[in-house]
This record gives structure tokens, sequence and C-alpha cells, in this order.
């Protein structure tokens, strides 16, 4: 079966240190996308978060079977340091 993939908002950090914040995105079944960036930039990171797995996430990510109009949604806590501190 074929999916399409939604995010929106997503958001991570480790301890006080913001990854990233407010990601959204929507692929649709046979579309490719790429990450790029340097070492460290959160590519992994960000996969991770779309599958559920990374900690401190914030946002939401669905996987939709391509055809139909409802979803297989995963609610993701919101993350508790939303902004880097020095």
């Amino acid at each position: 079966m074929a999916l399409r993939i939604e995010a929106t908002g997503l958001s991570i950090s480790r301890g006080d240190m913001l990854i990233f914040s407010d990601l959204s995105l929507v692929l649709e079944a046979g579309e490719s996308m790429v990450f790029t960036g340097a070492n460290g930039a959160g590519k992994s990171t960000a996969l991770r978060a779309l599958l559920g797995l990374a900690g401190d996430t914030g946002g939401d990510a669905m996987f939709l079977p391509a055809t139909a109009k409802t979803a297989c949604r995963f609610p993701l806590p919101p993350i508790i340091s939303p902004t880097r501190t020095p």
C-alpha cells in the first residue's frame, strides 16, 4: 500500500539546545525528498522525529494511505524547551 506522509510543526531539542523547530512537509506516494546539511545538522534526527523515535519532540506526523482521507496519526508530546538557552 502506498503511503502519504504529512508532518506539521515538528520540533526537536536535546537538553537546552534546540535542534530544529517547525518542520512541516507533505510527501505524496511516489515522491522523494533529500535532506542535506553538514554533519550534526539534524538530518537523521528529523527522520527519527517523522517516525516518532526521537526524544523531546513536539509536533505532529501522519502516515496516510495514498487514496484514503483518514489518518493513522501519532501525536508527539510538546518539547520541554522550545528555545535554546545560552
